[in-house]
């Protein structure tokens, strides 16, 4: 993907609409470290497994017809209690995940995240996030 299609991306406005709160359930993300591999001239890349994890994760948020929460959020993640990764490691690709289908505007506008495991046998990551009112 060139450069200047990525900026066309980034910039067209959200078809979404503005919400309060947005819940959604996400596949179990890939551990942060899985996620980019580094080319022979230096580069970093997408790893397949990361692109795969993506493409699954667009699916589903398009199924689930999700608003958009602009500016400031708090965010409440519950992985699956299968998951062997520590806990912090989930939340990069799912805050890119959600940046890229313009749920939220910026992962930096983050006020809160809550992390924790599922106690029941749900597979995957239930993400709430919450409009922040300060």
């Amino acid at each position: 993907m060139s450069m200047r299609h990525r900026r066309s991306i980034a910039a067209s406005p959200s078809l979404r609409r503005a919400v309060e709160r947005v819940e959604l359930v996400l596949p179990l993300p890939i551990s942060a470290n899985a996620l980019f591999v580094t080319g022979k001239n230096g580069r970093r890349f997408k790893t397949a497994k990361y692109r795969a994890w993506i493409a699954e994760s667009g699916w589903r948020i398009q199924q689930q017809r999700v608003g958009r929460i602009d500016g400031a959020y708090e965010a409440e993640i519950c992985v699956s209690h299968d998951s062997k990764l520590d806990l912090d490691n989930h939340c990069k690709a799912i805050f890119d995940v959600l940046q890229r289908h313009q749920i939220i505007e910026n992962d930096r506008l983050a006020q809160r995240i809550i992390m924790s495991r599922s106690r029941s046998d749900d597979a995957g990551a239930r993400v709430v996030l919450t409009k922040w009112e300060a």
